[in-house]
C-alpha cells in the first residue's frame, strides 16, 4: 500500500531540515571564530614572552656591571612586571589540554627565573638566572611552534621568526653580559652559536616577498643596527675587552624596539588574514611534512 504524504506536509518537512541544518551551521561559526580568537591572542603572547623572558634576564645580568643602574633597574622592573601580566592572559585562554600542559611549564619556569632576577645580583645568581632562561625559552617555544604550525600561514610564520630573532638578538647580548660579568667561557660558545642563527632568520624575513615597504625599511634600520651591535660584540667577546659594555646596551635596547616593530606588523598582517576566513587546524601539521 502506498503512503500519502500531503504536499504541505512533505515542504514542511523539507523546510525543518533546512533550518536545522543553517542553525548547526550559524551555532558553528561562532564557536571556529572563538577558537581561532583563542588560538591567535595565544600566539601573540607566547610569541612576546619568549623574546621577554631574555630581555629581563639579559636586564638583570646588565645590572651586575653598572653600565647604567638607574635604567636598568627601571627596565627590569616594568619588563617583569609586563611578563607576569602577559603570562596571566595566555593562562586565560581556551585551548587544547596538550597546548595547556604546555603553558603549565611556561608558568613553572617563570616562577623559578623571577626570584632570581628580582634578587641582588651576585655571580652564583647570574650562572643561575642565565641557565633557568634558556629551560624558559625552550618551554615558550613549544608553545610558540604548536600554535605556528596550526596556522598553517606563512604570515604567522614571519611572525614566529621576528619574534625568535627579538629573542636572539636578547640572548645574544645575554651571553656577553654573562661573560663580562663571570668570564663563564660557555657564554662564548652559545654567542657564536646564536649569532648565526640571528643572521640566518633574520635573511629569512628580508628575503619575504610578503614583505610591504614600511616592512621592508624597517627590516634595513635593523640591518644596519645588527651591524654595529655586532662589531662591538664582537670586541668584547673575541678581544676580551668588557669597556664597551654601556654601548651593547644602549644598541640591544635600539634592535629590541625595532624587532617589537617588524613583529607587529606580521602579526598585523596576520590578524588580517585571519578575519578574512583564515583559521587554525584542528591539529598540528609540520611545516614541510
Amino acid at each position: 500500500m502506498r503512503l500519502f504524504v500531503h504536499p504541505v506536509l512533505c515542504l514542511g518537512l523539507t523546510l525543518i531540515a533546512v533550518s536545522l541544518l543553517v542553525s548547526r551551521s550559524v551555532m558553528a561559526q561562532p564557536a571556529a571564530l572563538s577558537r581561532s580568537s583563542s588560538m591567535s591572542e595565544a600566539f601573540f603572547a607566547a610569541n612576546q614572552l619568549r623574546a621577554a623572558g631574555q630581555r629581563v634576564t639579559r636586564l638583570y645580568l646588565e645590572s651586575g656591571t653598572g653600565v647604567r643602574p638607574n635604567r636598568t633597574r627601571s627596565l627590569l622592573e616594568q619588563e617583569t612586571r609586563a611578563y607576569d601580566e602577559l603570562l596571566s592572559k595566555l593562562s586565560r585562554q581556551r585551548l587544547d589540554p596538550q597546548l595547556y600542559r604546555h603553558i603549565t611549564k611556561v608558568v613553572s619556569s617563570w616562577a623559578e627565573l623571577k626570584p632570581v632576577v628580582t634578587s641582588k645580583f651576585g655571580r652564583e645568581n647570574a650562572e643561575l638566572a642565565y641557565s633557568l632562561s634558556e629551560q624558559l625559552y625552550i618551554q615558550t617555544s613549544k608553545v610558540t611552534s604548536h600554535l605556528e604550525d596550526q596556522a598553517q600561514s606563512e604570515m604567522g610564520y614571519l611572525a614566529d621568526v621576528a619574534g625568535r630573532n627579538a629573542a636572539f638578538a636578547e640572548r645574544i647580548a645575554k651571553s656577553a653580559f654573562l661573560y663580562a660579568t663571570t668570564r663563564r667561557a660557555g657564554a662564548l660558545v652559545d654567542f657564536e652559536t646564536w649569532r648565526k642563527e640571528y643572521t640566518d632568520g633574520y635573511a629569512r624575513l628580508e628575503d619575504s616577498p610578503l614583505n610591504d615597504e614600511y616592512t621592508r625599511s624597517n627590516l634595513k634600520l635593523g640591518r644596519m643596527m645588527w651591524m654595529f651591535f655586532d662589531d662591538v660584540l664582537t670586541v668584547i667577546v673575541r678581544k676580551n675587552d668588557t669597556s664597551r659594555m654601556l654601548e651593547v646596551a644602549k644598541s640591544v635596547d635600539g634592535m629590541w624596539e625595532i624587532a617589537q616593530s617588524s613583529k607587529k606588523q606580521y602579526e598585523v598582517m596576520f590578524r588580517q588574514q585571519l578575519r578574512q576566513g583564515g583559521q587554525f587546524a584542528a591539529q598540528p601539521a609540520r611545516r614541510g611534512s
